[in-house]
Formats: structure tokens, C-alpha cells, sequence
């Protein structure tokens, strides 16, 4: 199903591209929470994302899931916001709560209290150990899509998943104050991060999305506007420019005076002439940039 809407919108059916925000503005939306730990940057985070996914889509090959190309976009733009903002995160260390591990946190939280907690305890979480539960457990990426979605490699992968189950299983035995903590089996694991599973919480994001997706197509028109003026103004500029030169250069011929004068009057049209090309190149080249930089808002 990506494949076609992704044809649709390369084809030029911008409001294709709906079916991308509301398919996985939700998943997308859990990931970057899992890293910044805020709604409203994760908002950000998540805008930036389908943006960048949108400029960026004819450059999308199919060697992975689409899914996995776009989660790498919202991970990447996630820990840019992190740096960028400078947020205090908490790193949360095992060897401070070391303890013995047992299936009954899940009967000690009351089925109303699960999700909150369970989110509660993913925010305590670090943003690697947070993010490669969701997609693990929640939109089930296999090890290998993680590596490549999160730019690790396959080891690496592999410890940092090991040490978020058991560090999860840690964080919610200290939310409950209960000394004993669930089973490190997969299957009980993969409930409680289901658990957590987010929505998009403002209910205009597909709209803004949208928004911002026409004023950069209308930006990308005018900039192309602007190109195509600007060359025909470079062109005819140019030829205006050889037609004078030639002119004046055959008028410096008929004009009866000294050879040295005749010479330095030819020199300093050629400067003319050289300043006059130079500056019709420099407004092309600003046009062009203004057209790249729009293209990239």
C-alpha cells in the first residue's frame, strides 16, 4: 500500500500524502516521546519528520520498509532536538536498583493505572533504551530494521535492547514501590509496551502538516518562477552586453585619436563589460539559492 501512495504523490497528488500522516503520525508521535520526552517537542519533532519525509521521497529506493526509512528520519530529527535544546534527560543506571525479578507487577497495576505508568517508566528511561522498546515491541521491527533506523550496529543493538528490558522491569518496580518485578520473557514484555502505545494528541496535526506542505510547494513554484525570469534576464543581459562591446570597440575604430588613448578607452570597456556579466551571474546564483533554500524549509 506505501508503495502506491508514494507513486501518487511523486505524480504530483500532494493530498496523497495524507494517508502517510494518518498511518503513522501515531507510532511516529511514540518514538520521538520516547526520545525527547515531551509532547510538545515530540509535536515538533514529529512535523519536522513528515516534511522531511516529503521533501526527501523521491530519494526513497525500497531497499527497506518504508516505515523503516521514515522512523529513521524521526529518530535522527529527535536527538538533533535533543541536542539543539539542550534537554536535561535521565539516564537510568541498573546497578543503583539492582533486584529480584518476578511476574507479579503486572497484577500489582490496576488495569486503569497500566498505560499511564508504563509511559511513566518509558520517560525515566534513556532515549535509546525508550525508542528501541517501541519499535521492537510496538511496531515489531526486526533487529536489523532497528540497527538501520537507529544507525548502530547489530551488537550494539542487541545490548541496548537487553538492558532496556531489564532496566524497564527495574523502573516500574520503583513507580509501584513493590520489590518484586515481572519475568524477563518476551511475550509478558511485549504486553506491557503495548501498553504505552500513544495517539497524537492534537487533533489539527494532519491539517498543520498539510498546510505547511502547500506553502512549500507554492514557495517551490514562485522560486521556479523566479529561475526562469532570472535566466532569460542573464541571457538577454549578455547579449546586450557582447552587442554594445562589439558596437563601441567598431566606434573606437573609426574615431580619429591616438593609438594609447584608443587602447585605454577599449581596456576599460572590457571592464565594463566583464562587472556587467559578473553581476548579472551573481543575481542568477542568488535566485538559484533562494530557490534551494525554499525548497528545504
Amino acid at each position: 500500500m506505501d508503495e502506491i501512495y508514494i507513486r501518487k504523490v511523486l505524480s504530483g497528488d500532494v493530498e496523497s500524502y495524507r494517508y502517510f500522516i494518518k498511518t503513522y503520525q501515531d507510532m511516529a508521535f511514540s518514538v520521538a516521546l520516547s526520545i525527547v520526552k515531551q509532547e510538545h517537542l515530540a509535536e515538533d519533532v514529529v512535523q519536522d519528520a513528515f516534511i522531511k519525509c516529503y521533501q526527501s521521497l523521491s530519494s526513497f529506493k525500497g531497499k527497506s520498509k518504508f516505515s523503516t526509512w521514515f522512523y529513521r528520519i524521526v529518530v535522527h530529527i529527535a536527538f538533533n532536538s535533543i541536542r539543539y535544546k539542550k534537554l536535561t534527560l535521565i539516564d537510568f543506571d541498573l546497578t543503583d536498583h539492582d533486584q529480584a525479578y518476578d511476574e507479579s507487577i503486572l497484577d500489582a497495576i490496576i488495569d486503569n493505572e497500566r498505560r499511564e505508568m508504563i509511559n511513566d517508566a518509558l520517560a525515566i528511561l534513556s532515549p535509546k533504551e525508550s525508542v528501541a522498546l517501541r519499535l521492537f515491541y510496538l511496531e515489531e521491527q526486526s533487529m536489523e530494521e532497528i540497527q538501520e533506523i537507529m544507525g548502530w550496529k547489530l551488537a550494539n543493538t542487541k545490548v541496548i535492547l537487553h538492558r532496556a528490558r531489564k532496566n524497564m522491569q527495574q523502573v516500574l518496580s520503583q513507580l509501584i514501590k513493590n520489590p518484586n518485578i515481572m519475568d524477563n520473557e518476551h511475550k509478558k514484555m511485549k504486553q506491557v509496551i503495548q501498553m504505552s502505545k500513544v495517539s497524537m494528541p492534537f487533533d489539527d496535526f494532519e491539517q498543520r502538516i498539510m498546510g505547511r506542505i502547500a506553502d512549500l510547494e507554492n514557495a517551490k513554484s514562485k522560486a521556479l518562477s523566479d529561475k526562469k525570469y532570472a535566466i532569460i534576464f542573464f541571457l538577454l543581459g549578455s547579449i546586450c552586453g557582447i552587442l554594445l562591446n562589439s558596437y563601441w570597440m567598431n566606434k573606437l575604430e573609426m574615431m580619429e585619436m591616438m593609438a594609447t588613448y584608443r587602447n585605454y578607452i577599449a581596456i576599460f570597456s572590457q571592464i565594463v563589460f566583464v562587472v556587467l556579466i559578473c553581476f548579472f551571474c551573481l543575481q542568477l546564483w542568488k535566485l538559484i539559492k533562494i530557490q534551494r533554500d525554499k525548497s528545504y524549509q
